[in-house]
């Protein structure tokens, strides 16, 4: 998903000594391509939607131990076992990444648990995961029920991962224990190199639940399976990276 352009002119003048980033262009269709991550953080921070305080979650996500992955491709690079193609692909990813990623200060990442719950707020889908870490792992009451509905557009928009989240702390979110069983099940399902069967769905402490209930929680599994989206993980934005 990418941000609306970002107006030089939409909050002011710069102030002295200060200059705007480098435009944005080319537009690609309805949208536009945003080559530098501090044109789509600014452009949050300056007053932007709660679509755009969620795609400069992602990119403050994506930037954040960027240069020490970089790093530690050199070293798979050097092992003989791995596949020198698919090393170089990856190296020239996280070139152009930490490239990106340049134009991003230290008080723009100051700003991402603040970004991350307008854009959780707004109801925008992609940030729950980051917002779960932002907090780690214990978010404020009144963050809770957006983190839920979060978690579970996140689910219905393809992304797995938030399944996890669900099966483990989802009661502690609001949900009933018959749909957290449903999301354990859920969970075994859509990650099975991740998960055995069984090791979420059996610590669900079953006996509170009737025969009744264990059948009600496998149907709505069935529902939220059918109800997902083709599987993916994350926010598109820009063009790469």
């Amino acid at each position: 998903m990418a941000s609306r352009p970002f107006s030089p002119g939409a909050s002011g003048p710069p102030a002295a000594g200060t200059t705007r980033p480098a435009a944005i262009g080319p537009a690609v269709g309805a949208s536009a391509v945003i080559e530098d991550y501090g044109q789509i953080v600014l452009a949050a921070l300056q007053g932007g939607s709660a679509a755009q305080a969620g795609d400069a979650t992602e990119v403050l996500s994506r930037c954040e131990g960027a240069t020490q992955v970089r790093e530690t491709l050199e070293t798979v690079r050097a092992d003989p076992k791995s596949n020198p193609a698919d090393v170089a692909h990856a190296i020239a990813h996280f070139d152009d990444r930490v490239r990106r990623c340049q134009s991003i200060t230290d008080e723009m990442r100051a700003q991402r648990l603040p970004l991350a719950e307008r854009a959780l707020r707004g109801g925008e889908r992609g940030v729950s995961m980051a917002y779960f870490r932002l907090v780690d792992f214990d978010p404020p009451q009144d963050m809770r029920a957006p983190l839920l509905e979060g978690l579970r557009g996140d689910v219905r928009a393809g992304d797995r991962f938030p399944t996890l989240v669900l099966a483990t702390r989802g009661e502690d979110l609001g949900l009933s224990p018959v749909e957290a069983r449903a999301y354990a099940l859920l969970a075994e399902d859509l990650n099975p190199q991740l998960i055995a069967p069984g090791k979420f769905s059996r610590n669900r402490e079953q006996e509170r639940l009737t025969d009744a209930q264990l059948r009600q929680a496998a149907e709505l599994k069935e529902q939220y399976k059918r109800e997902m989206k083709r599987p993916r993980t994350g926010r598109r934005v820009g063009r790469s990276g």
